[in-house]
């Protein structure tokens, strides 16, 4: 199963920085490994045509033939579908920062938001990193990393009290 096999390589990271950093809020832990399993999906998708060059295919709906004959329309189906379950676990991941020691939150966010457009690259501006003759991924440079998207839950920019309780009350 995909989404076990994200835990095991990507949710257990986030789980073991849990403990590292002491956090004792049980919830907080489902958040990192939401967080795990969305950058590890990303990972995914963008890595399809290098996976299968190494004999990997990890999207289960994912014929070899359609990698073999460049059946690009329904490889890319199949990436949105999970790039969509990506987004999903990505805002529960964010939810979660909640729980971060205020210092740790603004970099967690910044690592996920960039990776998340990692899937955004893959997804709206359908790049070449699925077709067997052409090689590449999709990266994140430059000023594209100062793009909002019209998802990002924090269109505004990320203040410290999207995440921390009111504390005037």
């Amino acid at each position: 199963d995909l989404i076990k096999y994200c835990y095991g390589v990507a949710s257990t990271v986030g789980l073991s920085m849990c403990h590292l950093i002491g956090i004792k809020e049980k919830q907080a832990y489902y958040h990192a490994i939401d967080l795990g399993i969305a950058m590890q999906l990303t990972n995914i998708c963008r890595d399809v045509q290098e996976d299968y060059e190494n004999n990997r295919i990890y999207l289960p709906e994912i014929k070899e033939e359609y990698l073999e004959n460049n059946l690009n329309d329904q490889i890319r189906t199949i990436q949105d579908k999970y790039l969509l379950l990506a987004d999903q676990y990505y805002k529960s991941g964010c939810d979660g920062l909640r729980y971060l020691p205020l210092r740790l939150r603004f970099v967690i966010f910044i690592a996920a938001k960039l990776y998340q457009r990692i899937g955004k690259e893959i997804k709206i501006n359908n790049k070449n990193c699925i077709i067997p003759k052409i090689t590449g991924s999709a990266f994140i440079t430059g000023k594209q990393s100062l793009y909002i998207d019209k998802d990002d839950p924090f269109p505004e920019g990320y203040r410290l009290n999207d995440t921390w309780p009111d504390l005037s009350s």
